[in-house]
């Protein structure tokens, strides 16, 4: 049962599903947020749309992050902070304190995001401070390598120059407990004059100098706990686009390519939906960009914008993946502005590493000829997070004659199970939208919503609770095989050719062994299995449950160069680095723009990289080894003078195997969409 709320305090009359969801106590708030966590306190961050006036009356103390805008470079989408100034609620009543700040926003369009940890919010925040303690390097700087991503071992020998000064010029940890002044509204800003005072006061002891800088938190949502281990995603990720040392087999990078570092909360690794990132990652943006406009000013740079090559080795599965999400247009209109001023501006991302976990869906017309289709979703046992599933019908398309049907794997639902694509009339203003809860034994065990994403494109969300029974709670989804069931009536009009209903799976493992105790879920064709060709790269065919689109959401703006990985042994595509989408005419847009080594061989997963203190050395598998190499080769060839795409090749004709794949033009389309246009080289002192 949903419990009846004043009209005032509705969350659901000012958000959308997600907020709904994830903030709602008798939905999924108890099991998003770890149980320490003290999300009442009233620090958030939010996106705004459409505007550039924070949208808060007396009463809330909001903020915008170091915001990139030069001259006349002005933004519709905004990310920023707030505080609600008078006691809030405690947690189980959280939607009712979110309801009441979106009805104080009035006209405003803005989505509420993930809460920011009460340490971690700066008191007195001084944008004017950026380059205080800042020193000059001592060699000019001719490009600007920026990093996005956890566990950021700012202290690493693997980023020193010649004279032994780090090369690290800002780095922003955002969860980082705050000082009590700084140029950054939450968490911890560190320069480079801070970073060599902390190794000199360390004598050159890394894991020292992270102690002593005070930037380490313990808990699940903390950052002390990975710079504590031998290897950190983010160390090896920073360590492969821009650092040196014994572990990294690529051409060294020279003085000349300063550094930035955005570290991202581990909160944002832990919560499954993707949703509330986008603040977090927009605000590292602006604030990478922001920096090296002052870096190039404060070098005497001629342009005003040295060139800037951003890595963001993170991503989610579920989404518009049509380059329309506010992120993506936000994306893409920084990287247009910034071109404007200096062409060799890059944002890398990679593919993606779920091209053969079952997480994509492409429903067509010939698939929805008897009026449905049906396709299970297995849910996982043991599940400690929540589980996500997006079905979106094509753009400009009225989906009101559709329905989306939800079957458990054993037992009854005692609420609805079904869902009609229409607005609920009972919920005006904003995006359309409706939202049923999904009920067994009397308990709220998920929900079922429909929502007409930006006013542009329909989107229903499943969101199931952990199969796992959570101390304290007698909810759980049942773990097995569900059933789900797109239908139509009779009256509607079929989908338009070339168009597709298209479902996605968010990812909900554990990638960086947060002890999440997540368990990946995910789709079956429950019609006649393909009998699979084990020896085939490309099958030739057009399944239901395919690969081929399950690029990663957020690597889907025009502007972002989208990296693939391959096998650096065999130049096979990686079993596992996402795809771009085909059709019978060939691979759809958007284009993968390269492909690089991720893996040694099939046998020999990851390649090298430098882990989190001097000296020590790790592997990191999966299209986030690509990326940074794609990223380390565009500094590289910017500074000798060189295009940034020298020494890239051409994706060959045919693979080097015995078939001389692909040898049909599904298959040729199916080569195209894995490995994309270019092929990076390997590193140089790669030993296979």
């Amino acid at each position: 049962m949903f419990a009846e709320r004043p009209d005032h305090l509705r969350i659901d009359r000012y958000s959308g599903p997600y907020e709904r969801w994830v903030y709602s106590p008798e939905l999924g708030q108890p099991f998003v947020f770890p149980p320490h966590t003290d999300i009442s306190a009233g620090y958030f961050t939010a996106l705004l749309e459409g505007g550039n006036t924070l949208p808060f009356p007396a009463g809330v103390a909001a903020r915008l992050p170091p915001i990139w805008a030069p001259g006349d470079v002005g933004h519709t989408i905004l990310p920023f902070a707030f505080h609600r100034l008078i006691p809030h609620r405690r947690n189980d009543r959280l939607d009712q304190d979110v309801a009441e700040l979106l009805k104080q926003a009035g006209k405003a369009r803005y989505r509420v995001n993930f809460p920011i940890r009460p340490d971690a919010w700066v008191p007195d925040y001084a944008r004017g401070r950026a380059m205080d303690g800042w020193t000059p390097p001592a060699t000019r700087p001719k490009a600007i390598v920026a990093v996005i991503d956890d566990g950021i071992p700012f202290a690493g020998r693997a980023f020193l120059d010649a004279v032994g000064r780090t090369r690290i010029s800002h780095c922003w940890l955002q969860s980082a407990p705050a000082l009590p002044r700084d140029a950054v509204p939450f968490g911890r800003e560190l320069v480079n004059a801070e970073i060599d005072a902390l190794r000199a006061g360390s004598a050159g002891n890394e894991a020292e100098a992270y102690r002593r800088s005070g930037t380490l938190l313990d808990g699940r949502e903390g950052r002390g706990g990975l710079l504590r281990r031998t290897a950190t995603h983010g160390a090896q990720v920073l360590a492969m686009a821009a650092g040196n040392g014994p572990g990294i087999p690529a051409d060294p990078m020279g003085d000349e390519v300063q550094i930035i570092a955005v570290e991202l909360p581990n909160a944002i690794s832990w919560e499954t939906s993707g949703f509330g990132k986008e603040t977090y990652v927009l605000s590292a943006l602006h604030y990478i960009f922001d920096r090296a406009r002052r870096i190039a000013a404060e070098t005497g740079s001629d342009p005003a914008e040295l060139p800037l090559f951003v890595n963001l080795s993170y991503g989610w599965n579920a989404g518009r993946h049509d380059s329309g999400s506010a992120l993506d247009d936000a994306i893409q209109h920084l990287v247009d502005a910034r071109r404007a001023i200096q062409p060799l501006t890059q944002i890398m991302m990679p593919t993606g590493n779920e091209f053969a976990a079952g997480l994509h869906a492409h429903i067509d017309e010939p698939r929805m000829s008897n009026g449905a289709c049906r396709l299970g979703w297995q849910v996982q046992p043991d599940d400690m997070t929540c589980s996500y599933l997006e079905i979106w019908f094509p753009q400009g398309m009225d989906p009101s004659e559709y329905q989306i049907d939800l079957i458990p794997p054993h037992g009854q639902l005692s609420g609805r199970g079904e869902l009609p694509v229409t607005p609920d009339p009972a919920l005006p203003g904003g995006d359309p939208r409706r939202f049923v809860e999904i009920e067994m034994g009397g308990q709220n065990i998920g929900q079922l919503s429909a929502d007409l994403d930006r006013g542009t494109r329909w989107r229903v969300l499943v969101a199931l609770l952990p199969t796992w029974h959570k101390p304290g709670q007698t909810r759980a989804a049942p773990a097995g095989r569900w059933t789900v069931e797109v239908s139509r009536t009779a009256q509607a009009s079929p989908l338009p050719e070339g168009s597709a209903i298209r479902l996605w799976v968010q990812r909900d493992d554990d990638p960086v062994r947060m002890g999440t105790g997540g368990r990946q879920s995910y789709l079956v064709d429950l019609g006649p299995p393909p009998i699979p060709d084990d020896l085939a790269i490309y099958d030739g065919r057009m399944d239901l449950i395919r690969g081929y689109g399950g690029l990663s959401a957020i690597a889907t703006a025009p502007g972002v160069t989208r990296v693939a990985g391959y096998e650096a042994l065999t130049g096979f595509p990686c079993r596992y680095s996402g795809s771009t989408g085909i059709s019978a005419g060939g691979a759809t847009a958007p284009d993968i723009d390269a492909s690089a080594p991720c893996d040694r061989s099939r046998l020999r997963p990851g390649m090298p990289s430098a882990g989190v203190l001097g000296g020590s050395r790790g592997m990191l598998s999966g299209t986030s080894a690509a990326c940074p190499q794609v990223t380390r080769l565009f500094a590289l060839n910017c500074v000798a003078g060189r295009d940034i795409w020298h020494g890239f090749g051409d994706r060959p004709t045919h693979l080097r195997n015995s078939r001389q794949e692909p040898t049909t033009p599904i298959a040729t389309a199916q080569h195209h969409a894995r490995l994309g246009t270019r092929i990076a080289p390997g590193p140089t002192r790669l030993r296979l």
